[in-house]
């Protein structure tokens, strides 16, 4: 079955138009999407076909940082440079990228004075570690990637503009996984391969299984996956891997008998079908809006029209 899939790295189809231009430079890119939309995937495969693909890749969640070890982490120290430090001293994370891409994921969450700080060493290619009196160049591609809506961030006097500027040179906006039928299979096939290395495996997908990783939704995306293929791959008793509900996460059953009910109830149209069509709009504006928290842009682009439409819409709806 495996010869149904591309080859052991993911080519994702999100990346495919722009893969080659993206990689090949030092531009920064700001991956945008909801969580577990594979960030850090895109990321990887980002620095696998760059010219930095043989040094370090260095993947960091911001938000895991306590503020107050930000600094040290990032910059490094030098000795003695507060209590409690190593007594030799310690690389930041942009040394021990350098020649390399570092990764930073969540981006939103860094505190103001630390979005200063990086984008001092955006503009300058030069770290100074905590206690030193001198600077060091470092040569890192930066990766940044977010969940948040920073422009709104930037509204509310959250995050600076001028790093969102300096960070979303490339933009690439990252779908969920239910509408990615390509990356369902290439991400499956990479993950299934990587697990059969480490484990010594021989697992396969059936025609079964690649069917069914086509017809589910994916509510938890690209994080769903690679659990439901190891679930898969580390319990199934034969090398043919069949994928039935017992393998998707435990809120698969009340997702489908939520939406069971939302169908149930959204079929319950009676009048006209002018009368049932402007009802229908209605509530798919209203859900869309619920989904993007009242983001209006972001609800415009995915109902296909102008913000200034839907507002004209709203105000028809009351």
């Amino acid at each position: 079955m495996s010869s149904l899939f591309p080859s052991k790295t993911p080519t994702i189809t999100l990346l495919k138009p722009t893969s080659k231009a993206v990689a090949k430079t030092d531009s920064t890119v700001m991956l945008i999407g909801e969580s577990g939309t594979g960030k850090e995937v895109i990321a990887r495969y980002i620095h696998s076909q760059s010219l930095r693909a043989s040094e370090p890749f260095i993947p960091v969640n911001c938000a895991a940082i306590p503020q107050e070890l930000m600094e040290s982490e990032f910059f490094g120290y030098v000795k003695g440079a507060f209590t409690g430090a190593n007594s030799q001293g310690k690389a930041g994370l942009f040394e021990i990228a350098d020649k390399g891409t570092l990764f930073l994921d969540e981006i939103a969450e860094l505190p103001l004075a630390m979005q200063s700080k990086l984008l001092r060493v955006l503009e300058t290619g030069e770290i100074k570690r905590l206690g030193d009196t001198s600077t060091k160049r470092i040569n890192v591609r930066l990766i940044a990637a977010t969940n948040r809506d920073l422009k709104e961030m930037i509204n509310q006097r959250q995050f600076r503009s001028d790093l969102y500027f300096r960070l979303n040179v490339i933009p690439i906006n990252l779908p969920p996984l239910r509408g990615r039928a390509d990356d369902i299979l290439a991400l499956a096939q990479n993950f299934l391969e990587e697990l059969n290395e480490k484990y010594l495996l021989k697992k396969r997908f059936t025609t079964q299984a690649i069917q069914a990783l086509l017809n589910y939704s994916w509510p938890g995306n690209v994080r769903e996956l690679r659990n439901v293929i190891e679930r898969m791959a580390i319990t199934s008793e034969t090398d043919d891997l069949y994928l039935t509900d017992e393998y998707f996460e435990s809120v698969k059953n009340e997702l489908s008998e939520s939406a069971r009910m939302k169908m149930k109830n959204n079929l319950n149209y009676k009048g006209a079908l002018k009368s049932v069509l402007k009802r229908v709009e209605e509530e798919y504006i209203k859900q869309v809006i619920d989904e993007c928290e009242g983001r209006m842009t972001e609800a415009a682009k995915i109902l296909g029209i102008h913000r200034s439409g839907l507002y004209r819409k709203i105000r028809k709806y009351k």
